[in-house]
């Protein structure tokens, strides 16, 4: 499955899931996985919301209320904050695709 297709079958933005993460993490589990597409997709995203928005959505709930306040109302985008759950999303991305590797592999 070529990059373009995955981002169309996935809806996740190339800017969610770059050209990099796809090649070096997603298309080996694909390659190796004797499934369509369309149902490799699918479970993926379904373990990605299992697993990784459970994962930003603590992490954004544990961030103090002015810090929350100044992420949804602040005209400027506090980098930091946002450095921090973009670095903890794709630490638990990584995570399924590890998972991946293990369920497909059995």
């Amino acid at each position: 499955m070529m990059y373009s297709e995955f981002i169309n079958l996935s809806e996740y933005g190339e800017n969610y899931i770059t050209f990099t993460e796809y090649h070096d993490y997603i298309e080996p589990i694909y390659v190796d996985a004797d499934m369509s597409k369309q149902d490799f997709v699918a479970l993926l995203k379904e373990i990605m919301h299992q697993m990784v928005e459970p994962v930003v959505e603590r992490v954004i709930k544990s961030l103090p209320l002015p810090d929350k306040l100044a992420l949804a109302f602040s005209d400027e985008e506090p980098v930091e904050f946002l450095d921090h759950i973009a670095k903890v999303d794709f630490e638990a991305r990584k995570l399924v695709y590890q998972y991946l590797k293990l369920m497909l592999a059995i």
